[in-house]
């Protein structure tokens, strides 16, 4: 699936989801060739996506290059539900610590997202220049 999304007037970024289904891995490395950056999303209220998380990390770094992308911990209102709870400032640091943006949302907040990606639309801007 994608979606073409324009945020500077002058261009068009093409947004490709590519899921983490082991049957799409052999390919996955050829959507990297090319990219400008990178925007990854994972469940706040299941560990389990963060672990998966590290693993895209690595996988951007391996194919993309040093490509700036965007980590965004969705679900945050699910939280206060669940009894396992992920370090959120420990993902933070990860992310921030490689130069990279980092984000925690609600399923509803697309503004928040959208000035996310704002930001980091500026950053490949930044680098292309």
């Amino acid at each position: 699936m994608h979606k073409t999304i324009s945020l500077v007037l002058e261009r068009i970024f093409r947004v490709i989801d590519i899921g983490r289904q082991d049957r799409f891995k052999f390919i996955r490395s050829t959507f990297y060739k090319g990219a400008k950056g990178a925007i990854l999303v994972f469940d706040l209220s299941k560990p389990s996506t963060w672990e998966n998380m590290k693993d895209w990390m690595n996988e951007i770094k391996t194919y993309g290059g040093n490509i700036p992308f965007l980590v965004i911990g969705n679900k945050l209102e699910l939280l206060s539900k669940i009894v396992q709870v992920i370090d959120r400032e420990a993902c933070r640091s990860v992310v921030e610590d490689c130069g990279n943006l980092y984000i925690e949302t609600e399923s509803n907040e697309s503004l928040k997202v959208f000035d996310a990606v704002a930001k980091l639309t500026q950053r490949i801007l930044e680098k292309e220049t």
